[in-house]
């Protein structure tokens, strides 16, 4: 909701300024209050409004009553967030299969998954190193297995001195084993594996299928703190009037919807888990902190928060097109009874959908004016 309050202004101050185009140069109004829905008693005439318009240009729009309920709504992130994403580049691959026949193999990993730094989560297979690993691991046997005969021999008889040639052996098992040991490291380059500890957000589609979309994200992980947090900041703005959430009030244990794209969650107000529990009042700190009521790993980075607030009973509301903002106040295009338009100033409350509460400054069946 504070979102759409920032892009409506910005939209608004488009609307104004090509609505004064149309009014001859200098035209100023003067303000007049009227009696609304809510306190009658309200301050005759105010200081003029420079806001122009044309009586030509815009939508008319009737004032309602009626009863509504408003929406809390506010984003909320993981806190601790970061994500790593594993991707393979034509380069690569191409080198891959030049040098060593790479083909994708197997798939070792799925969504919320943990996983730990270094574990293969992606294998690929080459007949290249598969060969040069059966031909090094079939010398060192056969390196080991003299070895170990010339030593029995030397046990046997003590005259025999095979000591040269034992030695020659162990360094030919040396140099095998290394030769394995680089073939499983060209092996593991080859293979995707996991550069820190997380938890597997996305398994790319195309990996089912069994081939890759290069340069696309294969594997992405994530890690974070294991709670969301809310900046109470962002959801105070003395600028916008339109704002209706800063009211909120957050107790530990309050439960509130959240969502994303289609994955619909529920979440719990939690103590800072940073400090000593607070006696309850979440609403003392200047963050609000939230956990997953179900065991469902956490996924989404960002998260929309919404809950219904106490029912508005037999209010007046308007759509919220109507309401311009200037200079921390709020105004409309009033129709008069001579067919004429006069900009009246107005006390809003909640915003609810397309709606805007009006506290103070219309009636039931007034008709304002939506700027073209």
């Amino acid at each position: 909701m504070r979102m759409w309050t920032q892009n409506y202004s910005k939209n608004y101050g488009k609307r104004r300024a090509v609505a004064r185009r149309f009014l001859a140069a200098g035209l100023t109004l003067t303000i007049l209050m009227l009696t609304g829905c809510g306190n009658a008693d309200m301050d005759p005439l105010t200081s003029p409004l420079e806001i122009s318009y044309d009586r030509q240009e815009g939508e008319k729009v009737t004032v309602q009553k009626g009863d509504l309920t408003p929406t809390f709504e506010a984003k909320i992130e993981l806190s601790g967030y970061s994500e790593e994403s594993y991707s393979l580049f034509s380069e690569k691959m191409e080198e891959m299969e030049t040098l060593y026949d790479a083909k994708l193999d197997q798939l070792l990993v799925s969504e919320g998954e943990s996983v730990t730094a270094g574990q293969t989560l992606l294998t690929f297979s080459s007949e290249v190193l598969d060969k040069r690993s059966r031909e090094w691991s079939l010398t060192k046997s056969s390196k080991a297995l003299k070895r170990e005969h010339l030593i029995n021999l030397q046990n046997i008889d003590s005259s025999q001195d095979y000591s040269a040639e034992i030695k020659d052996l162990g360094d030919d098992i040396y140099v095998a084993n290394q030769y394995i040991s680089d073939v499983n490291g060209l092996y593991s380059n080859l293979n995707i594996i996991a550069r820190k500890d997380g938890v597997v957000s996305f398994v790319n589609e195309s990996v089912r299928s069994g081939f890759i979309v290069l340069g696309a994200p294969i594997i992405k992980t994530y890690t974070d703190d294991g709670y969301y947090v809310l900046d109470k900041a962002s959801l105070e703005s003395e600028s916008d009037i339109l704002n209706s959430n800063s009211d909120m009030e957050f107790k530990v244990g309050d439960k509130f919807k959240a969502v994303y794209a289609l994955n619909e969650y529920e979440v719990e107000v939690i103590d800072n888990p940073n400090e000593e529990a607070s006696a309850g009042d979440a609403s003392s700190s200047n963050k609000v902190y939230f956990k997953l009521v179900s065991d469902v790993p956490l996924k989404d980075h960002v998260l929309t928060l919404t809950k219904e607030k106490a029912e508005l009973k037999n209010v007046c509301y308007v759509d919220k097109r109507a309401i311009l903002v200037q200079d921390e106040e709020a105004y409309v295009i009033k129709e008069m009874e001579d067919g004429n338009f006069q900009t009246v100033k107005v006390k809003v409350g909640d915003v609810v959908g397309a709606y805007v509460v009006i506290k103070e400054g219309l009636d039931e069946g007034d008709a304002v004016l939506i700027p073209g």
